[in-house]
């Protein structure tokens, strides 16, 4: 058996009708990865060796906010933060913004563990566009 073929070495384009254009709005919303055939490859469960794919996602006409789970728990406020002057602490609730006019952001999604995408504006709407721009790497 050979080396796992190294993803970024092997990174395509937005392919005709694998780019999904997504409606955002101010509700956190988890969608279930694991629904789409990414980069050629549905999702097998095998926990010796992980699924996983290069994933491209940009923000059009509104900032989103943005984290991935193994659970379909929507929870995501962009408005929780830690506060000034208190200990570190990781919470649920946070997650990364892909900024509006911005260039695509990389991923590299594991399907077992990344298997929910969690979305919402902070206000109003936005389209997530996103695409697989690798093989499956196992």
């Amino acid at each position: 058996m050979g080396l796992p073929l190294e993803q970024s070495a092997e990174l395509r384009p937005p392919r005709r009708g694998e780019v999904i254009a997504l409606a955002i709005d101010a509700t956190a919303r988890a969608y279930d990865m694991n629904s789409l055939n990414l980069g050629g490859d549905s999702v097998v469960v095998d926990t010796d060796r992980p699924r996983t794919v290069v994933m491209w996602f940009q923000a059009e006409t509104a900032d989103v906010y943005v984290h991935f789970s193994s659970s379909n728990n929507a929870n995501l406020d962009p408005a929780t933060v830690v506060s000034a002057g208190s200990a570190l602490a990781f919470a649920n609730a946070h997650g990364s913004v892909l900024k509006y006019g911005a260039q695509a952001v990389g991923y590299r999604i594991n399907r077992t563990q990344d298997r929910y995408l969690v979305v919402r504006t902070s206000t109003g709407t936005a389209t997530l566009r996103f695409w697989a721009a690798s093989s499956d790497g196992s």
